[in-house]
């Protein structure tokens, strides 16, 4: 059913949820960095269990960020280069796994960190239960490409640190606008590819 999703946002304020949810917007494309820089939220701590990094997101530590690694091809590590795939908006995560291992193997020898997010006890990598990014709540859909943007951020950071020279993202349909959004508030990422950009124009339309 259709909602502003106000409470989503945890948005209080004098007026209906439709001015509330207004002036939120209008505040937000004021200024979008206050938002979507992952420096100014608390940054959470990444945890590493096997092929499974994950991390509560910054704006609901209920939901998780998890990123899942495939390695950098050892004939290929003069340089350490660092893909963080992004997919649309219900994929199969096996199909995803195996088509970017053989990308990787044959044609791009880079590191890929998959991104797929749990949101509460959601475990999509059992159930390939698609991720509600988005719907007819305006205010979960605004949170869901936040928190993305964020958790995105932060991961690509946690990259570098680990010692990756070069980190990129790649964002396939929805994911687009998120790889954008990530890349373009802050100064993390060395490239970026973005497929299936008519899904962006309708983005851009919408906000």
């Amino acid at each position: 059913d259709f909602s502003y999703g106000t409470s989503d946002l945890c948005l209080e304020g004098v007026g209906t949820e439709q001015e509330i949810l207004k002036r939120f917007v209008s505040k937000w494309c004021e200024n979008p960095e206050p938002f979507l820089n992952y420096k100014n939220f608390a940054i959470p701590k990444v945890f590493k269990k096997g092929w499974r990094f994950s991390f509560p997101s910054s704006i609901d530590q209920k939901d998780t960020a998890v990123f899942y690694e495939s390695k950098q091809p050892f004939w290929r590590r003069k340089t350490k280069t660092a893909f963080i795939i992004i997919p649309h908006w219900n994929p199969f995560f096996w199909k995803y796994y195996l088509g970017t291992a053989a990308i990787r193997s044959f044609f791009l020898p880079v590191a890929t960190y998959m991104y797929f997010p749990e949101c509460g006890s959601q475990q999509r990598i059992k159930n390939e239960t698609q991720y509600d990014v988005v719907g007819p709540n305006l205010g979960l859909t605004i949170k869901r490409f936040q928190q993305d943007v964020l958790n995105i951020q932060r991961f690509g950071a946690h990259l570098k640190d680990m010692g990756y020279e070069s980190v990129g993202i790649w964002g396939y349909s929805i994911g687009s606008p998120r790889a954008l959004g990530a890349s373009l508030f802050s100064n993390i990422f060395d490239f970026v590819i973005m497929n299936f950009m008519r899904l962006l124009s309708f983005y851009i339309s919408v906000y």
